[in-house]
């Protein structure tokens, strides 16, 4: 299992890509926890830190696209040194208000510039990869990738939440910011970044214009609404059996399940085309969450868990090989960035959802219907294969 991932970190230029990549990805996973444990350390309202944490999500998600594309027609280097800058003075402004004043609309606004200044690191590591590596040990990559980030969502959060606890929130948001700046620089100052030629002048919808990548898009939102449906039937699973905190840890399982996942697959040689193993993958994503209906105990519900995230990293990769695929010429690190904005379009669509099946009908309505939400995508995706299949490549 261990040879493919051996041979790509012997490639010259792929170990300090990961490295500096995590450095600056960590933190990622930490800057909406800690506005949040700072507005509600301010104001006295967990829905007012709510609300700030919002902000901060919103940012990211709204403006991640422009950085993308800014990033395609200037190389990486230099949108990712603005964002930087941009990032630390908004984070400056942040605490600034928090020691002034405890007014949430004024954290927001600054919680927002936060999130919208976020440096696209992910977008263009990934982005590097098909410059760096053929076609298979490009898989491996990016099966490390999304190995990382569920490595961060799990380390971010367990970071800052102690930071907060030993120093409080406002130290652990200043750490926070200083391991972007840090991060981003150490990223920025890589061979691989300085030497990548920027892809030329574009207009108009960018990525958007491609039916395969729309598809794709809609398949991402898709995935990201179902996992967002399932945390919250998890929560209303763990209240109804008389704990509701029991929710995150059974929100971890499925984090354990995709690292499984993740692991086995990207250490494999696949002959099937990309664009079907990936209508396979969603479809057994759907398949593996179905179990979670007959959860009755919180041991057997771990278990579940575990199986339901399976195939979730898999079906990333997935996702992550098929956006370099459809993206048009010159586009890629801005596509990139719009299947974030997907991403967290979809998980907040469905954590809202989830919220109203789980008070008004039962968490085990969430359940299924996250099920058919992958089922639908995994037939979408079937029925239009066609759009995914490799073809010339549109014009910048």
């Amino acid at each position: 299992m261990t040879e493919s991932y051996t041979m790509l970190l012997r490639t010259p230029q792929v170990p300090a890509v990961l490295g500096a990549g995590a450095l600056a990805r960590l933190p990622v996973g930490m800057y909406g926890l800690g506005l949040l444990f700072l507005a509600h350390e301010t104001t006295g309202s967990l829905g007012a830190a709510g609300a700030v944490g919002a902000a901060a999500g919103a940012g990211y998600a709204v403006v991640g696209p422009a950085f993308g594309r800014a990033a395609d027609r200037h190389g990486p280097v230099r949108p990712l040194l603005v964002a930087t800058a941009v990032n630390a003075c908004a984070f400056g402004v942040c605490l600034t208000v928090a020691a002034l004043t405890p007014s949430v609309w004024m954290l927001g606004a600054a919680a927002f510039l936060v999130g919208a200044s976020i440096p696209p690191v992910a977008s263009c590591q990934r982005a590097l990869w098909p410059k760096l590596l053929d076609e298979r040990r490009r898989e491996t990559a990016l099966a490390l990738d999304s190995l990382q980030l569920d490595a961060f969502l799990i380390l971010g959060p367990l970071l800052v939440t102690a930071l907060s606890a030993v120093a409080g929130p406002a130290v652990a948001v200043g750490v926070t910011a200083v391991l972007i700046a840090v991060g981003t620089v150490v990223f920025a100052a890589l061979p691989a970044c300085r030497t990548a030629r920027p892809a030329g002048t574009k207009r108009g919808l960018g990525p958007l214009r491609s039916p395969g990548f729309l598809l794709l898009l809609a398949t991402i939102a898709a995935t990201g609404a179902a996992l967002g449906v399932v945390r919250v039937s998890l929560i209303g699973f763990a209240d109804a059996f008389g704990d509701a905190s029991w929710g995150g840890v059974l929100y971890t399982a499925i984090g354990i399940g995709s690292a499984l996942g993740g692991l086995w697959y990207g250490s494999r040689s696949w002959s099937a085309p990309v664009e079907r193993r990936y209508v396979v993958l969603l479809a057994l994503y759907g398949a593996c969450v179905l179990p979670l209906l007959a959860g009755t105990g919180t041991a057997l519900m771990f278990g579940l868990a575990i199986l339901t995230g399976i195939a979730l990293t898999p079906a990333t990769i997935g996702e992550f090989a098929l956006i370099g695929r459809c993206a048009p010429a010159a586009t890629v690190t801005e596509a990139f960035a719009w299947a974030t904005t997907a991403t967290f379009a979809g998980n907040a669509a469905g954590t809202g959802a989830g919220g109203w099946l789980v008070q008004h009908v039962h968490w085990r309505a969430g359940i299924a219907v996250a099920a058919t939400l992958l089922l639908i995508a995994a037939v979408a995706a079937l029925w239009r294969i066609d759009l995914l299949r490799p073809r010339t490549p549109l014009p910048s």
